[in-house]
Parts: C-alpha cells; sequence; structure tokens
C-alpha cells in the first residue's frame, strides 16, 4: 500500500475513533464501573432502557440512583464518565503559526475554556456553601439583613444602645420605622418595628433552621422538626409579642446563673439549645444597633435586604 494511502487511512480511522470516543452505551458500564453483567442488565430493565441505549449524563444518574440502593458503586467513577459522554467532539485545529511565519494569523488557543468552565463552576459551587453557612449562623444572618438593607434604603445607624434603652422601646409600639440589630448572649437576631403595628423579626439558628425556614423563603432547612412551627408567631410578631420579647430578655439578665438557664428557653430562638455560661463570667453578652431610615421606606425592608443580599451572593 502506498504510503501516503497508510497516512490517509490512519488518519480517518483516528477521525472516527476520535468522533465515536464520548459515546457509552449502557452494556458497556459492566466493565467501566466494574460490576457484574447481570446487575447492568436488571438495572437497564427496570429504568426501561433499550439493549444498546447510548447514554447521556442524566442516564448515569439515574443508574447511579438505582445501583446504590442495592450494590456498592464508585461516585468518583460515574463522575468521570458523565464528563466523557458530556465532552463535545469538536474537530482539532491546527497548531498556530509561529511568530515568525508572516504570511498568517495565529489561531486563539481554546484550551483554556474548559478550565475556565470548571473554575466558573466551582466558584458556584462555593457561593452556594458560603450562601448556606451564612443563612444557618445567626450572626451571618442579620449581617445579611443589614447589608441589604443599607443598600436598599438611606439608613442611620446609632451603635452600643443600651440594655435599658433596648428594653424600654421593646415595651411599647414602635413610634416611628427602625431595626434592632440584637444579640441576646449568644444569639443575635434582626427585628424591623413600624408605628402601623407591624414586626418582623428575622433570625436563623445552627443548629435548628436557616433563616429560609423562618422566613417561608426556598430552599428551607430544618434541623429539628419540634422547631417548625416556631416562625408562625415570631417571624411578624405582634406588638404584644414583642413587649413579652423584651420582658423574658428582661428577666433574663436579671436572674441568677440558675433561672438563666430556665428563662432561656422561653425566648423565641432555639428552646432545645442551652445557654452557655462560665463560672468566669460576670455578666451575659449584650449589643444592639438601632438603624433608622433617612427617608420614608415601606414595613418590610430588613426581608427585602435579606432576599437582595441573599441573590447578590449568588451573582
Amino acid at each position: 500500500m502506498p504510503l501516503n494511502m497508510r497516512g490517509w487511512l490512519s488518519g480517518s480511522c483516528c477521525a472516527i475513533l476520535q468522533e465515536r470516543e464520548n459515546v457509552l452505551k449502557v452494556e458497556q458500564l459492566a466493565t467501566q464501573l466494574n460490576v457484574p453483567d447481570e446487575v447492568v442488565e436488571k438495572t437497564r430493565t427496570s429504568l426501561g432502557m433499550k439493549p444498546g441505549q447510548e447514554l447521556k449524563p442524566a442516564d448515569l444518574d439515574r443508574i447511579r440512583t438505582h445501583l446504590e440502593t442495592d450494590y456498592p458503586v464508585d461516585p468518583s467513577a460515574f463522575e468521570r464518565l458523565k464528563a466523557t459522554v458530556s465532552t463535545p467532539t469538536a474537530p482539532t485545529p491546527p497548531a498556530p503559526r509561529g511568530s515568525g511565519d508572516s504570511t498568517g494569523v495565529g489561531r486563539l488557543d481554546l484550551s483554556a475554556f474548559g478550565s475556565l468552565g470548571r473554575t466558573i463552576a466551582a466558584r458556584g459551587d462555593r457561593h452556594d456553601l458560603i450562601l448556606q453557612r451564612k443563612t444557618r449562623n445567626c450572626g451571618d444572618t442579620a449581617g445579611l439583613v443589614l447589608d441589604g438593607l443599607r443598600k436598599h434604603a438611606p439608613t442611620t445607624t446609632e451603635r452600643d444602645v443600651s440594655l435599658a434603652v433596648v428594653l424600654e422601646h421593646l415595651s411599647k409600639p414602635a413610634s416611628e420605622h427602625q431595626v434592632w440589630d440584637i444579640t441576646v448572649h449568644q444569639h443575635t437576631f434582626t427585628l424591623e418595628r413600624h408605628p402601623d403595628g407591624s414586626n418582623l423579626l428575622i433570625q436563623s439558628y445552627q443548629p435548628g433552621y436557616n433563616v429560609q425556614h423562618w422566613c417561608g423563603l426556598e430552599d428551607p432547612y430544618l434541623d429539628n422538626q419540634d422547631l417548625a412551627d416556631l416562625p408562625n408567631d415570631w417571624f411578624k410578631p405582634t406588638d404584644g409579642k414583642v413587649a413579652t420579647l423584651g420582658d423574658t430578655i428582661r428577666r433574663l439578665y436579671e436572674g441568677d446563673r440558675v433561672s438563666q438557664k430556665e428563662i432561656w428557653t422561653e425566648l423565641p430562638f432555639n428552646p432545645q439549645d442551652p445557654l452557655v455560661v462560665s463560672d468566669r463570667m460576670e455578666t451575659l453578652a449584650f449589643a444592639a444597633n438601632l438603624i433608622r431610615f433617612d427617608e420614608p421606606s415601606p414595613m418590610g425592608a430588613s426581608l427585602v435586604g435579606l432576599q437582595n443580599a441573599m441573590a447578590e451572593l449568588l451573582g
């Protein structure tokens, strides 16, 4: 066979193999996953797949879920196979011309775009994890509320408000639209109040629930079913409920160490999480900031701020 013919056949065969290298048929899974043929055949039949069916990433997810119920599988093997079948085939561009060749323009090296895609996906995963952490931690949740609120509406913050002043405000209806950022020893929450009698208490509690569960948003997380009904009374509390909250906080700080542990469970945070105190601790920690609106703003600005901050974090 002429040399140039052998080269053409060799190139053609390679092209055909390259074009088909991302095709995976269901019968090949036994070898790829090192599982018995009969297990693969049983799975194919149960899932209603045809003999010789070419698999897509979604098919592999279905097969993995089915196998995991009865058979040990290697998740990383499935991820490798998904990457294989989802890799698009494309002709390989010629190598770029050297800089000394003035007769043509060098081609753009596209190889880095695969890495870019993985980087973007990984960044998205990190954003999801960050959001998950921030919406399950009370202090981070309050931070999301306040960051979003300040971007949503012009505000002025009065810092380090004393316990006595906070209790006085909570004991009666609001005279102005305001948001309180309050830390009661080991827990932080925000409380928006309006002269029309509307109130919004926003919080998460770790362990317990995320702020999505508390506010009735998407992707709720509830660690303990016994806490499921807590937001029913306290997400949008009445002025009377707010006054009760203030009175309970007052009793907490006025009580002795024995009574404080019992009073802590009366607060609408997580009654099952014990109060953490130390013999070296003279008093329970307390901190509060008061956020006032510089311009008229509708009630619910704290919730809008939370949602905006969550969306920005994912963006």
